[in-house]
């Protein structure tokens, strides 16, 4: 039977605020594994792995190209490279920038969707603008449950205020205090039978994870209809 553990999170500004409490109300740690998506500059490698290490019981570290999914563990995002998963193991890859981050939260939930449907559960931390809005619709598409927290609680409200707008089928809107309490009783639960979004919206966002891994390039193939509008740049030399 699949229950509900494969976690991802996203965050940007203020996140790791509200990361810090909510493995600090992981009292053990749970049957699942977690992977985070923090945006951050360059030179900070190692810094969230140090920090959740001091609140939480669960091994946290940055993660590594190839390795295996076990349970009980936390996978970051290290610094400038986009953190993905397939069915048993973790890519972590340099692909283009995505909302402007790399690593982005849109292709770590949408990863996560494609490979693990109903057994995925995402959520949205404290940030600016609109990254991993995407990633969790996406996740819903695919049977998943989507998490947010309450923007009126987040010290930058943007990015759960974005998820807020666009999943309209949100499963909790609760602070990070909530939190702990609603993974742990998440993840003792069966998952369901997985949700197909129907061949075009899976073949779409096979696509899109193609882009993120660097193995189709942007523009080869379209994934839209043509439009009959060009737009043309007139330069004037004095």
């Amino acid at each position: 039977m699949n229950k509900k553990n494969i976690i991802v999170i996203g965050a940007s500004a203020g996140g790791i605020d509200a990361l810090k409490r909510l493995f600090s109300g992981i009292s053990k740690a749970i049957d699942a594994s977690i992977f985070i998506v923090w945006h951050m500059p360059s030179d900070l490698t190692g810094v969230l792995p140090r920090v959740l290490g001091k609140v939480t019981p669960m091994t946290v570290a940055n993660a590594i190209d190839n390795e295996p999914i076990t349970s009980g563990r936390v996978y970051v995002a290290p610094p400038d490279r986009h953190l993905m998963i397939e069915s048993g193991r973790v890519r972590v890859v340099r692909g283009p920038k995505e909302n402007r981050f790399r690593p982005a939260v849109d292709p770590l939930f949408r990863s996560a969707a494609y490979a693990y449907g109903s057994r995925v559960i995402g959520i949205i931390l404290s940030g600016s603008l609109d990254d991993g809005a995407a990633g969790l619709w996406a996740i819903k598409r695919f049977g998943g449950t989507a998490i947010v927290q309450d923007p009126q609680e987040a010290e930058v409200p943007g990015m759960p205020e974005s998820a807020l707008r666009l999943v309209r089928e949100l499963d909790y809107k609760i602070t990070v205090r909530e939190m702990a309490a609603v993974l742990s009783k998440l993840v003792l639960q069966p998952a369901a039978e997985n949700h197909e979004p129907g061949n075009r919206q899976r073949e779409q966002t096979h696509s899109e994870l193609k882009v993120a891994m660097m193995e189709e390039q942007i523009g080869k193939k379209p994934m839209g209809e043509l439009t009959p509008y060009t737009c043309v740049m007139v330069c004037y030399q004095p």
